[in-house]
């Protein structure tokens, strides 16, 4: 070993699955990889109720990264507005002007009239308020956590989650999750929330 280096005697991840890869790849001791998950502080004042909606809304807090994987919540959304089904709305956390990809976005949702809004950037206070009253979709590629899938999972919120190892540990057991891969599938995990939501 050259002078200055030095080596790490353990290494902390977020979950399971983000260890499991690193001993995949690296073949290192299992124990020298810790498993230590975030600790969220949330006592939520008011849970989720489909009662506390106005519309049915879903929301997307996400940065405009493509690996967020904005897109598939566009192309579900074109797919229900087809079928005449558009008495929902979805929220980005996004202007559509951050970047190119929130600018395409932004021009696709316009030309075909899609029930989603650009809302902007929010705090995490104003987030935990939308969990009581808005069902999260979170079609991400990737996470080292999935953070707001914890956060809804305390308020007792509704979830579509893009079925990767990441979201299967995090909502491990949860009964208001449903997984999609595709489009078409989040299409119908929509209209299946919507019909549920009607018979409130």
């Amino acid at each position: 070993m050259e002078q200055g280096q030095c080596i790490s005697e353990k290494i902390i991840v977020q979950t399971q699955w983000m260890k499991d890869a690193c001993l995949e790849k690296t073949g290192v001791m299992a124990d020298k990889i810790v498993v230590i998950p975030p600790v969220i502080d949330i006592k939520p004042k008011k849970f989720f109720s489909f009662e506390n909606m106005l519309i049915p809304t879903f929301i997307y807090p996400a940065t405009p990264l493509i690996y967020k994987n904005h897109k598939v919540i566009v192309e579900a959304c074109k797919k229900l507005v087809c079928n005449g089904i558009n008495d929902f709305q979805v929220l980005f956390t996004l202007t559509g002007k951050e970047n190119k990809l929130s600018q395409s976005l932004y021009e696709e949702v316009r030309k075909y009239n899609l029930p989603i809004k650009f809302i902007g950037k929010i705090s995490r206070e104003e987030l935990f308020e939308w969990y009581s009253k808005a069902m999260l979709v979170f079609p991400s590629y990737i996470e080292t956590f999935g953070m707001p899938l914890l956060e809804a999972k305390m308020y007792m919120a509704p979830i579509i989650a893009l079925e990767t190892s990441y979201s299967h540990e995090i909502l491990e057991e949860y009964p208001y999750t449903r997984f999609i891969n595709n489009a078409t599938e989040l299409k119908f995990a929509i209209w299946g929330i919507l019909n549920e939501y009607s018979t409130y």
